[in-house]
């Protein structure tokens, strides 16, 4: 693997380790993480999960494990199908996952 993707991954460790979402399913969470990794791009998984991370907030319980990477993969399939398009800012990206949002929302420019 190379630099820019282990930083990248790094990034969603981070996301990750943050906010516990590995629940009680370590191997499995990873696993599946890992099929995710390789179906999308790096950006779009990083603003998957703090989009989702919002969803959870404002439809509690917060769903952690194999369900939050369920939740995480409908909305890349989502963007997949229709276009990807964000209801969150940079600003907020930054707030919710204490990460620079360059990265992540000069994609959007691209697109």
């Amino acid at each position: 693997m190379e630099l820019q993707d282990q930083l990248r991954l790094q990034r969603i460790k981070h996301i990750i380790s943050s906010y516990e979402l590995e629940g009680n399913e370590g191997v499995f969470f990873h696993q599946r993480l890992d099929v995710l990794w390789h179906l999308y791009p790096s950006p779009w998984l990083e603003l998957a999960f703090a989009e989702t991370l919002v969803h959870n907030w404002s439809h509690p319980p917060m769903e952690r494990g194999l369900q939050f990477l369920v939740q995480v993969d409908n909305q890349l399939q989502k963007w997949a199908e229709h276009g990807l398009t964000s209801v969150i800012t940079p600003e907020q990206f930054q707030h919710i996952t204490g990460l620079d949002p360059q990265s992540v929302f000069e994609i959007l420019s691209i697109l």
